[in-house]
Protein backbone atom coordinates (compact mmCIF):
# COMPACT_ATOMS: atom_id res chain seq x y z
CA UNK A 1 0.00 0.00 0.00
CA UNK A 2 0.86 3.26 -0.47
CA UNK A 3 1.53 6.12 1.84
CA UNK A 4 -1.33 8.17 0.44
CA UNK A 5 -3.76 5.03 0.87
CA UNK A 6 -2.52 4.86 4.71
CA UNK A 7 -2.94 8.69 5.35
CA UNK A 8 -7.11 8.01 5.73
CA UNK A 9 -6.42 5.16 7.63
CA UNK A 10 -4.13 6.48 10.13
CA UNK A 11 -6.29 9.57 10.26
CA UNK A 12 -9.64 7.39 10.68
CA UNK A 13 -7.83 5.15 14.01
CA UNK A 14 -6.46 8.53 15.37
CA UNK A 15 -10.43 9.64 15.14
CA UNK A 16 -12.04 6.68 16.89
CA UNK A 17 -9.06 6.62 19.56
CA UNK A 18 -9.39 10.13 19.83
CA UNK A 19 -13.01 9.48 20.38
CA UNK A 20 -12.67 6.70 22.54
CA UNK A 21 -10.43 9.12 25.03
CA UNK A 22 -13.38 11.95 24.86
CA UNK A 23 -15.98 8.84 25.58
CA UNK A 24 -13.81 7.86 28.62
CA UNK A 25 -13.15 11.24 29.94
CA UNK A 26 -16.72 11.98 29.61
CA UNK A 27 -18.23 9.38 30.95
CA UNK A 28 -15.69 7.91 33.64
CA UNK A 29 -13.60 10.62 34.87
CA UNK A 30 -15.51 14.16 34.37
CA UNK A 31 -18.50 12.73 36.91
CA UNK A 32 -15.68 11.31 39.33
CA UNK A 33 -14.26 15.14 39.69
CA UNK A 34 -18.06 16.67 39.93
CA UNK A 35 -18.95 13.79 42.48
CA UNK A 36 -14.96 14.66 44.50
CA UNK A 37 -16.24 18.38 44.18
CA UNK A 38 -19.68 17.61 45.67
CA UNK A 39 -17.94 16.20 48.43
CA UNK A 40 -15.18 19.03 49.08
CA UNK A 41 -18.39 21.50 48.86
CA UNK A 42 -20.12 19.31 51.48
CA UNK A 43 -16.86 18.86 53.88
CA UNK A 44 -16.38 22.74 53.72
CA UNK A 45 -20.12 23.37 54.60
CA UNK A 46 -19.74 21.00 57.63
CA UNK A 47 -16.09 22.26 59.05
CA UNK A 48 -17.96 26.06 58.24
CA UNK A 49 -20.68 23.98 61.06
CA UNK A 50 -18.22 23.09 63.37
CA UNK A 51 -16.00 26.73 63.23
CA UNK A 52 -19.18 28.37 63.95
CA UNK A 53 -19.91 25.55 66.96
CA UNK A 54 -16.41 25.83 68.30
CA UNK A 55 -16.79 29.42 68.34
CA UNK A 56 -20.27 29.52 70.56
CA UNK A 57 -18.23 27.00 72.90
CA UNK A 58 -15.69 29.64 73.20
CA UNK A 59 -18.01 32.02 74.16
CA UNK A 60 -19.67 29.98 76.51
CA UNK A 61 -16.02 28.87 78.05
CA UNK A 62 -15.17 32.54 78.14
CA UNK A 63 -18.77 33.84 79.94
CA UNK A 64 -18.31 30.65 81.98
CA UNK A 65 -17.74 32.15 85.43
CA UNK A 66 -20.81 34.87 84.80
CA UNK A 67 -22.76 32.16 83.96
CA UNK A 68 -22.08 29.92 86.88
CA UNK A 69 -22.32 32.78 89.28
CA UNK A 70 -26.02 33.67 87.73
CA UNK A 71 -27.32 30.16 87.76
CA UNK A 72 -25.84 30.10 91.84
CA UNK A 73 -27.76 33.21 92.02
CA UNK A 74 -30.91 31.56 90.69
CA UNK A 75 -30.54 28.64 93.00
CA UNK A 76 -30.36 30.45 95.74
CA UNK A 77 -33.59 32.21 95.41
CA UNK A 78 -35.36 28.58 94.66
CA UNK A 79 -32.87 26.11 96.44
CA UNK A 80 -34.01 22.13 96.80
CA UNK A 81 -36.17 21.37 98.93
CA UNK A 82 -33.41 19.53 101.02
CA UNK A 83 -32.62 23.39 101.94
CA UNK A 84 -35.83 23.18 104.12
CA UNK A 85 -33.92 24.07 107.86
CA UNK A 86 -31.94 26.69 105.62
CA UNK A 87 -35.06 29.06 104.86
CA UNK A 88 -36.29 28.63 108.11
CA UNK A 89 -33.65 28.83 110.09
CA UNK A 90 -33.20 32.48 107.84
CA UNK A 91 -36.87 33.47 108.92
CA UNK A 92 -36.17 33.01 112.45
CA UNK A 93 -32.50 34.04 112.36
CA UNK A 94 -33.84 37.28 110.83
CA UNK A 95 -36.18 37.82 113.51
CA UNK A 96 -33.40 37.52 116.23
CA UNK A 97 -31.58 40.14 114.10
CA UNK A 98 -34.06 42.68 114.84
CA UNK A 99 -34.47 41.74 118.32
CA UNK A 100 -38.21 40.02 117.93
CA UNK A 101 -39.03 37.87 120.69
CA UNK A 102 -41.24 34.92 121.26
CA UNK A 103 -40.22 33.82 117.78
CA UNK A 104 -43.17 30.49 117.06
CA UNK A 105 -42.90 28.79 114.08
CA UNK A 106 -45.21 26.37 112.33
CA UNK A 107 -44.58 24.64 108.69
CA UNK A 108 -46.46 22.31 106.82
CA UNK A 109 -45.58 18.66 107.08
CA UNK A 110 -44.79 17.91 103.49
CA UNK A 111 -43.97 20.18 100.53
CA UNK A 112 -47.10 21.25 98.28
CA UNK A 113 -46.77 22.27 94.63
CA UNK A 114 -48.72 21.70 91.16
CA UNK A 115 -48.30 18.70 88.79
CA UNK A 116 -47.62 21.10 85.99
CA UNK A 117 -44.91 22.82 87.98
CA UNK A 118 -41.75 21.60 89.43
CA UNK A 119 -41.51 24.36 91.65
CA UNK A 120 -42.49 23.31 95.16
CA UNK A 121 -43.46 25.70 98.07
CA UNK A 122 -43.96 25.01 101.99
CA UNK A 123 -46.32 26.73 104.16
CA UNK A 124 -45.36 28.48 107.37
CA UNK A 125 -47.25 30.67 110.24
CA UNK A 126 -44.70 32.56 111.83
CA UNK A 127 -45.90 34.95 115.17
CA UNK A 128 -43.12 37.53 116.29
CA UNK A 129 -43.01 40.29 118.66
CA UNK A 130 -41.49 43.61 119.02
CA UNK A 131 -41.88 47.13 118.46
CA UNK A 132 -43.26 48.26 114.94
CA UNK A 133 -40.51 49.14 113.80
CA UNK A 134 -38.87 46.66 113.90
CA UNK A 135 -41.58 44.30 112.71
CA UNK A 136 -41.43 46.62 109.46
CA UNK A 137 -37.93 46.24 109.49
CA UNK A 138 -38.08 42.43 109.74
CA UNK A 139 -40.90 42.35 106.59
CA UNK A 140 -38.57 44.78 104.48
CA UNK A 141 -35.95 42.50 105.01
CA UNK A 142 -37.30 39.47 103.92
CA UNK A 143 -38.71 40.95 101.13
CA UNK A 144 -35.06 41.77 99.85
CA UNK A 145 -34.12 38.35 100.48
CA UNK A 146 -33.09 36.30 97.68
CA UNK A 147 -34.89 33.64 98.27
CA UNK A 148 -38.37 33.29 96.72
CA UNK A 149 -40.44 33.97 100.30
CA UNK A 150 -44.45 35.15 99.46
CA UNK A 151 -46.09 36.49 102.69
CA UNK A 152 -49.92 36.31 102.26
CA UNK A 153 -51.13 37.59 105.49
CA UNK A 154 -50.04 39.92 108.23
CA UNK A 155 -52.24 40.28 111.10
CA UNK A 156 -50.70 42.91 113.83
CA UNK A 157 -52.32 43.16 117.03
CA UNK A 158 -50.71 45.57 120.17
CA UNK A 159 -51.71 46.79 123.52
CA UNK A 160 -51.71 50.27 124.65
CA UNK A 161 -49.28 52.07 126.64
CA UNK A 162 -48.04 55.34 127.67
CA UNK A 163 -44.70 55.06 126.77
CA UNK A 164 -45.38 54.72 122.75
CA UNK A 165 -41.59 53.00 122.42
CA UNK A 166 -42.39 50.62 124.69
CA UNK A 167 -45.44 49.12 122.87
CA UNK A 168 -45.03 45.42 122.29
CA UNK A 169 -46.93 44.47 118.53
CA UNK A 170 -47.57 40.90 117.95
CA UNK A 171 -47.37 39.88 114.15
CA UNK A 172 -48.66 36.87 113.10
CA UNK A 173 -47.66 35.94 109.61
CA UNK A 174 -48.72 33.36 107.12
CA UNK A 175 -46.68 32.33 103.80
CA UNK A 176 -45.09 30.46 101.80
CA UNK A 177 -41.27 29.61 101.09
CA UNK A 178 -40.91 27.94 97.36
CA UNK A 179 -38.38 25.79 96.08
CA UNK A 180 -37.57 22.69 93.74
CA UNK A 181 -37.46 18.90 94.64
CA UNK A 182 -34.31 17.55 94.83
CA UNK A 183 -33.14 15.61 91.57
CA UNK A 184 -33.85 12.32 91.56
CA UNK A 185 -31.04 9.62 92.04
CA UNK A 186 -30.80 7.64 88.64
CA UNK A 187 -30.15 3.90 88.56
CA UNK A 188 -29.33 3.94 84.97
CA UNK A 189 -26.15 3.47 82.90
CA UNK A 190 -23.73 6.46 82.50
CA UNK A 191 -24.84 9.81 82.29
CA UNK A 192 -24.69 10.58 78.33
Amino acid sequence: MKLSSRVPLVVGGLIVVLAGLGYYLNMMLIPDLKMQEALEQQKRVALQAKVQELAAVQVLDSNYSEIESKANLILSALPSDKQIPDILFQLTSIADEYGLVDNSLAVSPTPSGSARSSVQSIDFNLTINGRYDKIIAYLSKIEQSLRLINIDSVSLSGSSSADASAVMITASLKGRAFMTPAPKATTGGPAL
